[in-house]
This record gives structure tokens, sequence and C-alpha cells, in this order.
């Protein structure tokens, strides 16, 4: 619980931010507002209040307890997969950044941001919501839950979303790392050549004898 209440200061700090600088907005930081939100999202609205009751043992009704279960199931289901693909859109951006970097000033904008924002959001509702509906079944629309539904999400939705992002984002910043240190190396060399023929050029040609 301590560590919800210390993440929302950072996030609700960053996010009023960029909402009173909005020069600061780029294509960039969409995605790390659209992580922002997410974060605030499923710390301090979905899981919050179940880890508060929890810790407190607040006594509280059967209404009130399905609620804080449902936004709980919601948040770790289906809000945390939204937080993990944030940080595959980041690396992804950051890979067309340096691996094509005239492509990425050419194409990328924040319109193009938006939609890649919009459709982790969509498609992450789309396929985990069912799912955590489907625990709740019964108390939401007196249908018992299916196991078949539950074992989709054990065996496939469930890798995918936790487990891809996490491989991806380890395996692409080595590749980043290896591609940068190459440009500075070829940019430092460049600028070697560079200063050599100005030094050269300036002293003029020694004179032949």
């Amino acid at each position: 619980m301590t560590f919800m209440f210390l993440t929302f200061f950072p996030n609700a700090f960053l996010l009023g931010f960029f909402a009173f600088h909005r020069h600061l907005i780029t294509p960039f930081t969409v995605y790390i507002i659209s992580l922002l939100i997410s974060n605030i999202l499923v710390n301090n609205i979905c899981m919050l209040p179940y880890a508060i009751v929890e810790h407190f043992s607040i006594p509280q009704d059967l209404k009130t307890a399905f609620a804080i279960d449902v936004l709980y199931s919601y948040g770790g289901d289906v809000i945390m997969g939204v937080v993990m693909f944030s940080h595959c859109a980041i690396t992804l951006n950051r890979l067309w950044a340096v691996y094509f970097p005239v492509h990425y000033r050419q194409r990328h904008s924040k319109k193009t941001a938006g939609i890649f924002c919009s459709a982790i959001w969509l498609i992450i509702h789309t396929f985990t919501l069912p799912i955590a509906l489907n625990r709740h079944s019964y108390q939401l629309f007196g249908i018992p839950s299916r196991e078949s539904i539950n074992d989709l999400y054990t065996n496939i939705v469930g890798p995918v979303v936790y487990i891809f992002p996490v491989c991806f984002v380890a395996v692409a910043y080595p590749f980043m790392f290896r591609k940068t240190s190459q440009r500075w190396r070829e940019s430092n060399t460049m600028e070697t050549v560079t200063e050599g023929i100005s030094r050269t050029l300036s002293f003029g040609w020694p004179e032949r004898y």
C-alpha cells in the first residue's frame, strides 16, 4: 500500500506538468502520458481500495466488497496489460528512432503516437476485459463463470500480455545500446576526420621542393 501512495505523486506531478505545459507534449511524450495514466489507474484507483480494506481490516457489506473486488480484477487483468504494452510501445518507438532516424522524423507525429496508444488500450480491453468479467459473471449476470475462458487466459492471453512485453523490452535494449554506441563511434570518427581536414586547409599544403 505504501508503494501505491508513493507512486501516485510522481505520476500525478508529471501528468499535471504536461497538462500545464502543453508545448512539452511531443510525439514521444504521448507514450509517456499514456503510461502515466495507466499507472495511476492500476495503482491508485483500481487496487488501492482493496489494499486499504485489507490493510486496515475495514468491515464492508456484500455490495461494497464485490465492487472493490471487481475494480481490483479490472486493474490487475486489464489495466496492468496496458501498462506492460505501454512499455513495449516506448521501446518500439526508441528502436524506430535509433535504427531508422530519417524515417522516424518524417513519419512519426502526435497523431501517429495517439493512434498507436489508443490501439493498445482498445486491443488490451478487447482480449482481457471479457476474461475479467467472466470471473464475476455469476454476481454480475447470474451466469456461472466458464472454466474454458479462465484456461484461455492462463495459457494464452496471460503469457502474451505479461511475459511477451518483458521479454521484448529485455531483448530490445541491448540492440539499441549497440546501435547507439556504433553511431557515437562513427560520429567521433567523422569529427576527427573533419577536424584534420580543416587544420590542413587552414595551414596550407606543405611546399614541394
